[in-house]
């Protein structure tokens, strides 16, 4: 989870560009944009660091089993696929 945008005028921060990916055959309706980052540090407290940390040293730290960690991440994007058959 990372603030992109200020709070008073709705820019993007330095750093972050945002745009708009035009028109879209046969699905006008939906209306999607692209997101950058170009230099933009990301505060540690924003990092999801359920099962990795790095301090403020910048030293990586690994919590749990690789294993099991690499098991989670295959089984979550076989239900992402799943899902979007449906």
């Amino acid at each position: 989870m990372v603030p992109i945008r200020e709070t008073e005028t709705h820019m993007p921060f330095p750093g972050v560009e945002v745009g708009d990916m035009g028109a879209k055959l046969g699905y006008s309706s939906m209306d999607n944009g692209w997101l950058s980052f170009s230099n933009y540090r990301i505060p540690r407290t924003n990092h999801l660091s359920r099962f990795c940390e790095i301090d403020k040293e910048g030293d990586f730290d690994l919590k749990g089993d690789p294993r099991l960690i690499y098991r989670i991440m295959v089984s979550t994007r076989m239900l992402l696929i799943q899902g979007a058959t449906l």
